[in-house]
């Protein structure tokens, strides 16, 4: 069982992780806001260190691909300076739908999420990470 009275520092769930908000057994990374990547520019999404529990996380990726043409647009999980998960499609002008991510993200781990488009042009876009402790 998780949380509650006084642990010993750093096992209880319930606080902060760099970036990340625990709330008891839900955590909370929330949104990136938009950032642009485009041909030579990776979007930073986020940057956290998850706590002292494992996290079953959902990635919601979106972007405006109005101004694109004929691009590879996607993004991609490292932790621990690891790729461990990588998706990219080609959009044609117009939006890009991606379903949700599911991932199982490690204790204690490093966890960079980045955006990228291989259009010269700027490509907004923007994540969101929701997570339950597991």
């Amino acid at each position: 069982m998780l949380g509650g009275g006084n642990p010993v520092a750093g096992s209880n769930p319930s606080g902060t992780s760099a970036t990340l908000q625990y709330v008891g057994g839900n955590v909370y990374a929330g949104w990136s806001g938009q950032v642009i990547a485009n041909n030579t520019t990776d979007a930073s999404f986020m940057n956290f260190t998850t706590g002292n529990h494992a996290l079953k996380a959902i990635l919601n990726y979106s972007l405006d691909a109005t101004n694109t043409t004929s691009s590879l647009v996607g993004f991609e999980v490292k932790v621990n300076n690891e790729v461990v998960y990588k998706v990219v499609i080609g959009v044609d002008d117009g939006p890009a739908c991606f379903q949700p991510t599911h991932i199982v993200l490690a204790a204690q781990s490093r966890v960079q999420i980045t955006g990228t488009s291989t259009d010269g042009d700027d490509t907004p876009m923007a994540m969101c990470v929701t997570a339950e402790v597991i």
